[in-house]
């Protein structure tokens, strides 16, 4: 009983704490009120909304820029963010004084990299905040510990059509110095299609939709170098820690982002290109970028703008096979393929071959295993257990030679020429006299200087050329590529591919009486490439062709026939090659065509190159010979 009296006056004091409690509450809600009004004043004031950094943030292109090139409502806090730059940092500001209740979801753990820019820009004093706890972003920078960075590209793959540019991805590199510990930070298309037609045709168009990634770098080596066959480039970048820390920031803020994605423009290289300048805002990358981008630009640019410390090489899988099978002879090809199979066994290798003989076919027997279980031809048991057999006889061996084999660095992709290329030139068609002034915006032809590109590999886009006859007072369009891609990949004992070959423009036919015409011509080819030391690579194809125009008897022309070539270079500076092709049209405009033709490529320097082309055209017995000697500068 002696209790309830203490407890009586207790209660008495209940609604004074009630009432202290609340007024605390709407004093501490009017400063912050305050508080943000005056912050948001200071913003406007110091026009923080104009601020490179903060474009760069919202992925704005440029200071002009009226439009962010992030399509997600979810990215902005204001309802015209993505429009608004001026109104997305207001709302941004006041999302700082969210209930920390709201914790990861809260404006300052969801925009950390916009919160610490701003918490410097207009010195936010963090009393007055609320202080949710991030635990998603804090055990995201645990994980990835971002102390380096380096921009990665996986050399051109001609048989994949998001691949045939080459690819670009950074990696976040910590304080381990092993490369399987850092992270890989990817944009790409988020799509399962694997019609390369509709992937073409869908990305031109951003019908689909691109993602940021990241994920442990070893998973993303086995992808580009075991699984696709493609040499990939390490350049290390001169970031500092705070600046690879702000990158890191920013990504965590693009998780679950999405914004269209366009093969030719925003595609995997330009959206990196976002990531660098929000390390660095002083770095002008995307607004440099001409109206379409392929991953080699993306190289060259952040080349020139001095972000580059260091290089380094890695050869892809085939590369290292291809090096091991060109020491070695058929039969012990053979052998090494039968070992990686499990037909033969490691103890059963013959004594009677040279012990440097004997290590290369193991070696490449290992590499051939790594292969098949790289691209699931095999199950984990029977990968490991071949893999040690293999392992412990080539231990037997590792004491008794020395390095057996070398895989020569190429010259560095940012070393070749650039992607733009005009040309002007002169020559003779049938006697006739004509210049000619050519322009492509991308990317790489079969003539043009090799070094630094993928040896037997030709991408064009919108290839125009242009003639002049002074004689005759002509002007014509000699063609327009809309596509022009040429894959001669070599067929050996080890891989056994297949080349093929697509083209579609406009181009200057011969007609059956012998007069040109100008038609839409499309062309797909298929065959088998062979490469030789002396001859380089040397192809035969089965083609399709169908000319469509005005000119043609029947308005088409539907024909097949076979094409032979070669192609060579000749060290870094000469570029060869020659082909001939018999085509039969036996649809529409009825006739027979033979064609040849040779070119010689002469690199004066990087962006600067000598062509002298000769052409021979016999159709229905109507003969025409021409020759062009062009400059092509390439930037």
């Amino acid at each position: 009983m002696g209790l309830l009296p203490r407890a009586t006056k207790a209660y008495r004091f209940l609604p004074v704490c009630l009432f202290i409690f609340l007024l605390s509450s709407v004093s501490l809600g009017q400063q912050q009120n305050s508080y943000s009004d005056a912050l948001i004043e200071s913003a406007r004031a110091l026009q923080l909304d104009r601020k490179r950094e903060w474009r760069v943030l919202l992925h704005y292109p440029d200071i002009t820029g009226s439009y962010s090139k992030i399509d997600d409502p979810a990215f902005f806090l204001a309802s015209n963010g993505e429009s608004n730059p001026e109104a997305e940092l207001f709302a941004t500001i006041q999302g700082l004084f969210k209930p920390a209740e709201l914790g990861d979801k809260h404006p300052i753990c969801r925009f950390p990299a916009r919160y610490e820019w701003l918490k410097d820009s207009i010195g936010i004093d963090k009393k007055f905040l609320p202080t949710p706890e991030c635990t998603e972003q804090f055990n995201y920078l645990n994980k990835v510990n971002p102390k380096s960075a380096s921009v990665m590209f996986p050399s051109a793959y001609m048989n994949s059509p998001a691949s045939m540019f080459g690819h670009t991805f950074i990696r976040i590199g910590n304080e381990y110095e092993s490369e399987l510990l850092s992270y890989a930070v990817n944009y790409a298309a988020q799509t399962d299609e694997n019609n390369g037609i509709v992937y073409a045709w869908k990305g031109v168009f951003g019908l689909y939709k691109g993602y940021f990634s990241i994920l442990p770098q070893y998973a993303k080596i086995r992808e580009y170098s075991n699984l696709e066959h493609r040499d990939i480039w390490e350049y290390k970048l001169n970031l500092t820690t705070d600046e690879v820390r702000r990158m890191a920031l920013h990504i965590w803020e693009l998780r679950d982002i999405y914004s269209d994605y366009y093969f030719f423009d925003e595609n995997c290289s330009y959206n990196l290109l976002f990531l660098l300048e929000a390390a660095r805002p002083t770095v002008h990358l995307t607004d440099k970028t001409a109206p379409w981008v392929v991953p080699l630009d993306t190289i060259f640019l952040i080349s020139s703008s001095g972000l580059i410390s260091s290089t380094a090489y890695r050869p892809s899988q085939r590369q290292k096979i291809q090096a091991i099978t060109q020491l070695i002879n058929r039969e012990e090809i053979t052998l090494g393929q039968r070992l990686a199979s499990g037909k033969d066994k490691p103890d059963n290798i013959s004594l009677g071959l040279p012990p440097d003989r004997i290590t290369l076919v193991l070696d490449l027997a290992i590499e051939l295993l790594q292969h098949s279980y790289n691209k699931q031809q095999i199950n984990q048991d029977e990968y490991r257990n071949r893999f040690m057999q293999l392992l412990k006889k080539r231990s037997q061996l590792a004491n008794r030679i020395n390095n057996p084999y070398q895989i020569p660095k190429p010259m560095r992709p940012e070393q070749g020429h650039s992607s733009v290329r005009i040309s002007f030139g002169s020559g003779f068609d049938r006697g006739k006299l004509f210049s000619e002034l050519g322009m492509r915006p991308a990317y790489h032809g079969m003539t043009d200087p090799g070094a630094g590109y993928l040896d037997g590999a030709q991408i064009q886009f919108m290839d125009m050329a242009i003639r002049y006859y002074p004689y005759q007072e002509l002007v014509r369009l000699e063609r327009l590529d809309l596509l022009d891609i040429v894959s001669l990949s070599a067929y050996d004992q080890v891989f056994k591919r297949t080349s093929w070959k697509i083209r579609a423009g406009m181009t200057q036919v011969q007609k059956k009486n012998g007069n040109d015409v100008l038609v839409f011509q499309a062309n797909t080819g298929g065959g088998i490439t062979y490469e030789s030391s002396l001859f380089g690579l040397t192809y035969a194809m089965a083609e399709v062709e169908g000319n469509l125009g005005q000119g043609l008897n029947d308005w088409y022309a539907l024909g097949t026939g076979l094409s032979l070539g070669l192609n060579r270079h000749i060290g870094n500076r000469v570029q060869f090659s020659v082909n001939g092709k018999y085509l039969w049209f036996p649809l529409g405009e009825k006739r027979t065509s033979i064609q040849g033709e040779s070119a010689v490529s002469i690199s004066l320097n990087r962006n600067n190159s000598l062509k002298i082309k000769t052409g021979y055209t016999s159709t229905s017995q109507h003969d025409k010979l021409e020759s062009l000697l062009s400059w092509n500068y390439f930037f």
